[in-house]
Parts: C-alpha cells; structure tokens; sequence
C-alpha cells in the first residue's frame, strides 16, 4: 500500500500554490496533494485536524509575521517538516527561519 504525500502551503497568493501544484505534477514519482490556504488561522486548522508530510510557509503573511509563522505552526505539528518560502534572499531571514524550526528555507 503506497500513502499519498499531503503538503500543506500557507500562502496568500493563490497562483503560487498553482504553480507548485503544476511543477509537483511535472514530477514522475510525485504522488501526492497539495492544499494551500492563505492564511496562518486557516492552516492551524488544517494541521489541527489532519497528519501533514510538509508544511511550505511564506513570510509575507497577513495575519503572521514570518518568525510567528513558523513557531506556531512547530508547535501544532512538531513532526512536519517547516520549509520557508520567499522571494528574498537574506541570509539573516533563513538563518532566523532555522533557528526558530525551519528545516529549509
């Protein structure tokens, strides 16, 4: 029996999420589904009521900032793997996005 991988993104621009929804499908062994929810109230629900494989944040949240983000969302799924989304490059961001749970960024 083969699990489908679930991946929570936490984005508030829908056409991000259709686009790795698009790359992930290009993929030949992807198997999985990819929720997206635009804000960090809408994914502690998610991960509140279902097992997640890998939670993709970005930082530019309307009702969290990136540090919050990322702690809230390591204390409801401690296990799921944190991946930061952003379209900055600053070294100090990342460094701050492991620290406080982020496997990636």
């Amino acid at each position: 029996m083969t699990s489908e991988t679930y991946v929570l993104v936490v984005e508030n621009d829908e056409a991000h999420v259709d686009r790795l929804r698009r790359q992930l499908a290009r993929q030949p062994l992807w198997t999985g589904s990819i929720e997206g929810v635009r804000t960090l109230a809408d994914a502690e629900q998610v991960l509140r009521s279902r097992q997640v494989d890998c939670v993709l944040v970005d930082l530019g949240l309307a009702d969290a900032d990136g540090e919050d983000a990322i702690s809230r969302v390591r204390m409801i799924s401690a296990r799921s793997p944190i991946i930061v989304l952003s379209g900055h490059d600053e070294l100090e961001s990342a460094r701050d996005a492991v620290r406080r749970g982020a496997q990636d960024y």
